[in-house]
């Protein structure tokens, strides 16, 4: 069995869906640190740790390269591609869920 994903990065571009997505991972048991895409030294300082997965909420190529660049065996998420427009509806939860549970966040669980 693999190891399962215990160190997070989330980069965010809006604060608020950021920390919601922060918070779904702390509840699975993974560290998370969250760095703002616009603050590119912040991100990078923040792939120090070696995340083992970087959620972005918004696609930005910068970010993805310097991510696939700094980390390259880390699985990167655009939750703009998973999560529609405007809040999350329950359906576009299950699929980040579906998500988290398939790159082995899960098996962080208690």
């Amino acid at each position: 069995m693999d190891t399962p994903c215990l160190r997070a990065l989330v980069v965010q571009s809006y604060p608020l869906l950021g920390e919601g997505i922060a918070d779904l991972l702390r509840e699975r048991g993974v560290s998370v640190s969250v760095a703002l895409a616009s603050d590119a030294a912040a991100v990078e300082s923040a792939l120090e740790s070696g995340p083992c997965l970087v959620v972005l909420d918004r696609a930005d190529a910068a970010i993805t390269a310097l991510v696939v660049a700094r980390v390259p065996a880390a699985q990167v998420v655009d939750v703009s591609c998973v999560i529609g427009r405007g809040y999350p509806a329950e359906a576009d939860l299950l699929r980040f869920e579906a998500i988290l549970d398939a790159l082995g966040v899960a098996a962080a669980r208690l």
